[in-house]
Formats: C-alpha cells, structure tokens, sequence
C-alpha cells in the first residue's frame, strides 16, 4: 500500500467535489476558506500567498455551473512569478503524468503483439 498523500486523496476529493446547492452557498464557503487563508498567512509569516481554487454550484435550473476565483495576498509584485511558477510546476508534472501513460499503453501494447 502506498503512503497516504493528503494533496492526492480520491475519497475526499470525491466528498469535497459534489457542487454547492446555489451561488450564494459557494460564495459563502469560498470566502470563509480565504478568510482562514488570511489568519494561516499572518500565523506562519508567510509574506506572499497566492490560492486559485474551483468548485461548482447548482444554478436556478438545478444543472451543474463551474465556479473558479484567485486572491492574492502580499506584494502585487510576486503574483505573476508565483503563478508562472505554479504553471511550471503543474506543467511538468502533467508531462510526466502523459509520459508515464504513454509509456504504459506502449508497453501493453508490445506485450499484446509478443514483442
């Protein structure tokens, strides 16, 4: 069994993924969690801090709307490198992810033709 990874948890992902039941709802979870952001970010010091986050909401009609914000804390200055950073980041590990299932479906697709 592999070791538990709270930045990759499927249960809870699931849990927290299942949208808010109206706009009001959403806006209201999205500002206490940025709120606790603030009170984290004076606690530990952090100078700079930079959160993008996505849910989604039940519109009028009950169907699914997506719903995405950023806020950033500390010097404007920083949020562009901090964001290209992150996209770096996010966009190598993505490279590695397609690689790595590429590879994969190579290799199965080897192994069906004896090879």
């Amino acid at each position: 069994m592999s070791e538990y990874n709270p930045t990759n948890d499927p249960k809870l992902y699931r849990t927290i993924s299942l949208p808010f039941n109206s706009v009001d709802e959403v806006t209201k979870a999205t500002n206490g969690f940025i709120n606790g952001v603030e009170v984290l970010r004076r606690q530990f010091k952090m100078a700079d801090v930079l959160v993008v986050l996505s849910n989604s909401n039940l519109n009028e009609e009950g169907e699914e709307d997506p719903y995405a914000t950023m806020v950033q804390f500390g010097d404007r200055k920083n949020g562009l490198i901090m964001a290209a950073m992150a996209f770096g980041n996010l966009k190598n590990e993505h490279d590695e992810i397609m690689s790595s299932m590429i590879q994969g479906k190579q290799k199965q697709e080897n192994k069906e033709l004896g090879l």
